[in-house]
């Protein structure tokens, strides 16, 4: 699963689309130039093992292009503007899945039960609209930002 529930109790992208979109930002950054799996593993200290199958991934998916030889490497086959992250999400990873019910093949064995079913379906199709509209573009120009460490308040 993509998103998940971890002991911390938050939602989280999984490493592979972290990967990702560190790659992707940097692929982009090179402004046309082949950039190898190796440089951006040895730039951003990522085990190039798990990179390659990322890399690999996003060419299969249409995002990314690759050549090989002296001068080879990985370039954008698209836009930033044209690249929603729920196509990032989907090329490398599952689909998001924020609740079990929302998974079609396997079900859910609360759902005959459930009295929560339609209002977590409605805020899972609503995750999956925000990310198929959010794009790398999008993501770009918050990337000058610098977050400011929030307190956590808990209930």
């Amino acid at each position: 699963m993509v998103l998940f529930l971890r002991e911390r109790k938050m939602l989280r992208f999984s490493r592979k689309v972290e990967y990702a979109l560190i790659a992707l930002f940097y692929v982009e950054s090179q402004k046309g130039r082949a950039v190898s799996a190796g440089e951006i593993g040895k730039t951003f200290c990522l085990s190039t093992d798990l990179l390659g199958k990322v890399l690999q991934a996003l060419k299969r998916a249409g995002i990314l292009d690759s050549n090989r030889g002296v001068k080879g490497g990985y370039t954008l086959l698209k836009e930033f503007r044209e690249i929603p992250v729920y196509d990032v999400v989907k090329a490398v990873d599952k689909p998001i899945l924020l609740v079990d019910c929302a998974d079609e093949a396997q079900g859910c064995a609360q759902a005959p039960h459930c009295n929560i079913r339609n209002p977590m379906m409605a805020l899972h199709h609503k995750l999956v609209q925000f990310f198929s509209l959010l794009t790398l573009e999008d993501l770009k120009k918050e990337s000058h930002l610098v977050l400011e460490k929030v307190p956590i308040v808990e209930g």
